[in-house]
């Protein structure tokens, strides 16, 4: 019977990972082809239909432009600094919200402020949005003559 409670779990949890492979699918996974599909081939934007196919001849074009290696040079800069000071900084930033410093629980908080302002902001535009006094999302109900009752406290059950 322990047999067919696992095989059963094993079905639903398959079920639930259906969806994600799907997106995975959609937007990972075939872009990604297409573009590999696409570099083999002459491409014209304004003429999808004249598409022809030219092999290695995109790749030798770009490995020969001098301005591709500067560009490659550049980002692989960027990037290398990047995770390097992000990765230090973090670091640092933990090891000092972690000492038992006077006024640790200011900065902890003063750190979290940028994760709450936003929320706070879009909750207010949402609590504008739907005043049944001033909200414009009252207002277009009333104008399209839609469930005025809906959302405006004055108007008649």
């Amino acid at each position: 019977m322990q047999g067919n409670w696992r095989d059963a779990d094993n079905r639903i949890g398959v079920l639930f990972i259906l969806p994600f492979v799907a997106a995975a699918l959609v937007f990972m996974v075939f872009p990604v082809a297409e573009a590999v599909r696409m570099a083999f081939f002459h491409v014209n934007p304004l003429d999808p239909a004249g598409q022809r196919f030219v092999g290695l001849d995109n790749f030798r074009t770009v490995f020969a432009d001098p301005l591709f290696w500067k560009s490659f040079r550049n980002a692989a800069v960027w990037t290398g600094t990047s995770i390097v000071l992000q990765t230090l900084l973090g670091v640092a930033l933990a090891l000092l919200l972690h000492l038992p410093l006077r006024g640790i629980s200011i900065f902890r908080g003063l750190l979290l402020f940028p994760y709450i302002v936003p929320t706070v902001v879009i909750a207010l535009c949402w609590q504008w949005m739907l005043n049944p006094d001033l909200g414009i999302v009252n207002h277009v109900l009333r104008e399209a003559g839609i469930a005025p009752g809906t959302w405006d406290r004055d108007a008649p059950a």
